[in-house]
């Protein structure tokens, strides 16, 4: 994918995170501590895993905290949860 989030802290302002391909969460995955997008896009991600493994083609949380403010998902592809696939953890 574009982007793993396993622990610590991420802060994105204004970033394109686009065109990636992964078997889940394509474009950002997060699996553990903290993620924060403010403005910016996540777009144009494809995840190719089949069932419960390819949700979130544009953003999977497995766990962690998730703030969005003002980001837009748009145009990602997945069997499962094509923008936003969230198995556990926060997001707001």
């Amino acid at each position: 994918g574009g982007l793993g989030v396993g622990g610590g802290s991420v802060v994105l302002t204004d970033a394109a995170v686009a065109g990636n391909t992964a078997a889940s969460a394509a474009g950002v995955g997060v699996q553990g501590g903290s993620l924060t997008a403010a403005g910016g896009t996540i777009s144009d991600n494809t995840a190719t895993g089949t069932g419960a493994a390819g949700g979130g083609g544009g953003l999977g949380v497995g766990g962690g905290v998730v703030v969005l403010t003002g980001t837009t998902i748009a145009g990602n592809d997945a069997e499962t949860a094509a923008g936003v696939g969230v198995r556990d953890g926060d997001v707001t």
